[in-house]
């Protein structure tokens, strides 16, 4: 039961660790993370356009749904593919896709508030604000989104070093606790 709970302890450390190094690489190369995370999701839909190919050419015989593979093949190595090779315009799209969202909301929050106001609600210019911020928001994702994907990456770093900070010390707090119920259980087998 100890070597158990000894391999768990050091699983829990060592993913803590690991943590903590990727936030501080995710917080000290922002940019450059998002890069490589798009060069690796790239290359996942790359390799998983192959194997739709490989079962495609394997069961083409047997089934007639596996030309359904082929295009899901075509379709996923062209969007992998595109992503290897334009790493920064997917970076630079995601924002602008959330900023569509927002704005879309916004605008209907706005519509919401105008409503708000004609139903003699005395708190409409309230739901006007969050309105506006919604689409100030989306603006903002517009005018730089380059700079607001590096933003949430250098967030996401610091999650993770606080996560990993945090899991370090329950394991110290368990461990600490397991070692005082030890000891007691040796002074109670004792007497």
């Amino acid at each position: 039961m100890d070597k158990i709970l000894k391999s768990a302890k050091v699983g829990f450390i060592l993913t803590a660790i690991l943590s903590i190094v990727l936030g501080g690489v995710l917080i000290v190369y922002p940019q450059m993370s998002t890069t490589i995370i798009c060069y690796a999701f790239g290359g996942i839909l790359v390799i998983c356009a192959l194997f739709h190919v490989f079962f495609y050419f394997k069961y083409k015989e047997e089934n007639n749904f596996v030309n359904f593979n082929l295009i899901i093949a075509i379709i996923t190595g062209v969007i992998g593919t595109w992503i290897i090779l334009k790493p920064v315009m997917v970076i630079m799209i995601i924002p602008v896709i959330f900023g569509l969202v927002l704005i879309i909301h916004g605008i209907d929050d706005i519509r919401q508030a105008v409503e708000l106001k004609g139903k003699f609600y005395e708190f409409w210019w309230i739901a006007l604000i969050v309105a506006l911020l919604n689409v100030i928001c989306a603006v903002i994702l517009f005018v730089n989104p380059f700079k607001v994907v590096t933003t949430l990456v250098i967030v996401i770093g610091i999650s993770l070093i606080y996560d990993g900070v945090s899991d370090l010390w329950i394991i110290s707090r368990i461990s600490k606790a397991t070692k005082e119920i030890k000891q007691s259980l040796d002074v109670i087998n004792k007497e």
